[in-house]
C-alpha cells in the first residue's frame, strides 16, 4: 500500500492529499523521517491545510519535539480558531509539558466549538 502512494505522489507531486496519505503509513512503519517529510510535502503544497499541519503536529509530538508542535499547532489556530480537534490537541501537548492554566484554556475552547466532544471533556476533568 505505501509504495502504491508513494508512486502515486511521484507521478502527482503537487497533491498534497496524497502525501497527507503516505505520511501516517511511515509513521506506522516507524519510518519517522519518511512520516514528517511527507507531512511536510503536503503543507509545502497546500500551507492552509489545517489538517495535514494538525497530523504534522501531532507526529512531532508523538517524537517529544514539543516546542515544533507547538508552533504548527499555533498555525493551524491562526488559520482556523474554531478548530476543536487543535485545540484539543494543544491542550493535551500544554498538559504534557505541565502547562496547566493553557491545557484547560484550550480544552475549555474546544467544548465551547464542539460541546459533545467527549475526548475533551474526559481531557478537562
Amino acid at each position: 500500500t505505501k509504495e502504491y502512494w508513494k508512486n502515486q505522489s511521484l507521478q502527482h507531486p503537487e497533491n498534497s492529499r496524497l502525501y497527507q496519505l503516505v505520511a501516517p503509513l511511515c509513521g506506522e512503519l516507524g519510518e519517522n523521517f519518511n512520516e514528517l517529510r511527507n507531512y511536510q510535502m503536503a503543507i509545502k503544497h497546500d500551507r492552509m491545510n489545517v489538517q495535514a499541519r494538525n497530523d504534522y503536529a501531532l507526529a512531532l509530538f508523538r517524537q517529544n519535539r514539543y516546542e515544533e508542535a507547538e508552533k504548527e499547532f499555533k498555525i493551524c489556530l491562526e488559520i482556523d480558531i474554531n478548530n476543536a480537534l487543535v485545540h484539543q490537541n494543544i491542550a493535551a501537548l500544554y498538559a504534557k509539558k505541565g502547562e496547566f492554566p493553557a491545557a484547560e484554556k484550550h480544552c475549555r475552547k474546544a467544548i465551547e466549538i464542539d460541546p459533545n466532544n467527549a475526548v475533551t471533556h474526559r481531557n478537562l476533568s
